[in-house]
């Protein structure tokens, strides 16, 4: 019934921050894995696109790829070939259409929106968070006034 809710305030045109809201004021709990234990914009948009809504259990869409420069591992998008997409219609809360539609519909939303860079290069890219000028830019030299920068230049 809740999930039935979600989508209907969805496809109506609210937003993931509205329904969250919403499902917090009602009292609905997101789950064990929670760490805030409250629903947000996030978690619900990553919620709704889990397969396993429309009767579906997906395993091994992600795999790790160990770096050898530096030993550790980064996980990819594995090969769609080794993909195990398994049926379990007793867990589903929509109908294939109806989630695909649902999707469809919050794709087509977002692509409107600027902040989306899916499918532009993003210019904070690859660049570390060490690299850019916050704080320093933003705290003044208590003794000139001037902006300070990394490394304590004034």
């Amino acid at each position: 019934e809740i999930y039935g809710q979600i989508r209907e305030r969805l496809l109506r045109g609210d937003t993931y921050r509205d329904v969250a809201d919403w499902l917090n004021e009602s009292g609905v709990k997101p789950g064990p894995a929670s760490k805030t234990g409250s629903w947000t914009a996030g978690l619900l948009s990553k919620t709704l696109r889990n397969p396993i809504l429309h009767g579906e259990r997906v395993r091994n869409a992600k795999k790790n790829v160990r770096i050898n420069a530096t030993g550790k591992y980064k996980a990819v998008t594995a090969d769609p070939r080794e993909l195990l997409v398994r049926p379990v219609p007793h867990l589903a809360f929509f109908t294939k259409d109806e989630h695909s539609e649902l999707l469809h519909r919050l794709d087509q939303r977002s692509a409107r929106n600027p902040l989306t860079w899916a499918d532009s290069h993003h210019p904070r890219k690859n660049v570390p968070n060490k690299q850019t000028h916050w704080p320093g830019q933003h705290s003044r030299c208590g003794i000139c006034g001037s902006l300070l920068y990394w490394g304590g230049f004034c």
